[in-house]
């Protein structure tokens, strides 16, 4: 019964329905007749609508692993926010499925399903990890309430530009039109975060 084509449509299917309606009012009845498969191809490949829903949101992203080694144990300050960035602003270059997948993890922040404990212990807490690794080497007498103010500070640099697409693409298109645009954004923010760093870690010396 194993077919990688069923599977991929079944999860590619799955993933515009979730992305778009939210876990709790989709379900896999509507996902099998939208993909054209019967009902227990999707037991058969997923389990269950929870374990389709947990392949939807991880599958098309790159593991946090991988993630985390564009930036975890680089030389300097830049070049670690330049893995960060670099990482980030390619999800904005992907195709149609990782704009579903990017919608689909902005509605799990915003309608939180069973599945959020388990992905935040599994990868969004080792990320935020290893980003307080890089800000407590760059600076280390930060306290932790001033660590996580910066990372925060930082992360919203380019979280705005994932939330609010379809705003930028109203108010300044160029800013997003191709590839080239978004590294003159990309480098732009890193410069941005570098200042900022900077900023709180002279404050830090200025109290030595």
């Amino acid at each position: 019964m194993g077919d990688k084509n069923t599977r991929d449509l079944i999860l590619n299917v799955s993933l515009k329905l979730f992305s778009e309606q939210g876990f709790y009012r989709t379900s896999t009845r509507q996902i099998a007749e939208k993909a054209k498969v019967n009902l227990s191809a999707i037991k058969y490949y997923f389990g269950d609508k929870a374990g389709l829903y947990k392949a939807a949101y991880l599958e098309p992203m790159s593991p946090v692993k991988e993630k985390i080694s564009l930036f975890h144990n680089q030389q300097d300050l830049e070049k670690s926010l330049l893995g960060v960035f670099e990482g980030m602003f390619d999800l904005l270059k992907g195709d149609d499925k990782i704009q579903l997948c990017l919608n689909l993890h902005m509605r799990e922040m915003i309608e939180p399903t069973e599945f959020w404990d388990e992905n935040f212990n599994n990868e969004v807490l080792p990320y935020y990890k290893a980003l307080l690794y890089v800000i407590k080497k760059e600076i280390p007498q930060i306290n932790d309430g001033d660590a996580h103010r910066l990372i925060f500070s930082i992360k919203g640099l380019v979280f705005y530009v994932f939330s609010n697409i379809r705003v930028i693409e109203k108010i300044s298109p160029n800013l997003i039109k191709d590839d080239e645009a978004l590294d003159v954004w990309k480098n732009k923010v890193i410069s941005y975060a570098t200042t900022v760093i900077n900023a709180e870690k002279g404050l830090y010396e200025n109290k030595v």
